[in-house]
């Protein structure tokens, strides 16, 4: 594995809510919040499974890698983030959004940044759609709407198109990659576009927007079955799969 970072860590404000509302003592041994990025502590669990499968398998040094489609902010509910600060490692940024991506080129330096949709069809140009807060952003203006609660105009930019095998095929030099697929509506159309034969990320952490599309938790879990990818996590924002054959 790779050299690891002492990560941070800072009081659990949690514990003291509770303690202040129940009129409880206070703890003796401080209570800790480890460092995450993350929508969810998703960052840490991927992390954490890592390590266990470094463990398991007793594997030194192995080349790791990730791949984030829909990569937002540099660090503000950034899936890779923590990753790359566990383990020293690099990896591939996707984001059309020009404000975005110029953000990611000067904070994520040592990351590849990809300015474009990933799409699973045959255009070279789409138009994006970007609400007031520019981290919301879609290819489906509809779906900007419901993530703002408004109908606020939006300002479009007109964004060239990766195909999601094209873009899986520049992870050839890692030995295990992780794939983050956030991209506002277009989740389940990308994942069912991957070619599985070929491409065989370690774990593909996937928003199903299930209050915007009802039934996409189901149809993932149930794909991604059918493709030997075994589902370990699961809260109201994301769905994180690990390959099978990567288990021992």
């Amino acid at each position: 594995m790779h050299h690891e970072h002492a990560l941070k860590k800072v009081i659990n404000p949690f514990v003291y809510d509770q303690v202040f509302d129940k009129a409880m003592p206070n703890p003796t041994t401080p209570p800790l919040l480890f460092e995450t990025y993350g929508q969810c502590f998703e960052d840490v669990i991927i992390c954490q499974m890592i390590k266990a499968y470094a463990i398991r398998t007793q594997m030194g040094e192995f080349r790791l890698s990730f791949v984030e489609i829909g990569a937002n902010h540099p660090v503000s509910t950034s899936a890779s983030y923590l990753l790359n600060r566990t383990f020293e490692v690099n990896g591939i940024l996707v984001e059309p959004n020009p404000v975005l991506a110029a953000e990611l080129r000067k904070h994520r330096p040592n990351d590849t940044v990809v300015e474009a949709a990933v799409y699973d069809g045959p255009e070279t140009e789409l138009t994006l759609h970007v609400g007031s807060r520019h981290e919301l952003s879609s290819l489906n203006a509809d779906h900007v709407d419901v993530l703002s609660g408004t109908t606020e105009a939006k300002t479009t930019y007109t964004v060239p198109t990766i195909h999601i095998n094209n873009l899986l095929d520049m992870m050839k030099i890692a030995d295990h990659y992780v794939l983050f697929i956030d991209v506002e509506g277009m989740d389940w159309r990308l994942l069912t576009s991957i070619d599985f034969e070929k491409h065989r990320p370690m774990f593909i952490q996937i928003e199903p927007s299930e209050d915007f599309y009802p039934g996409t938790v189901k149809k993932m879990v149930d794909y991604m079955r059918e493709k030997s990818y075994m589902l370990v996590t699961f809260n109201f924002v994301n769905l994180i799969f690990v390959d099978e054959n990567t288990l021992p």
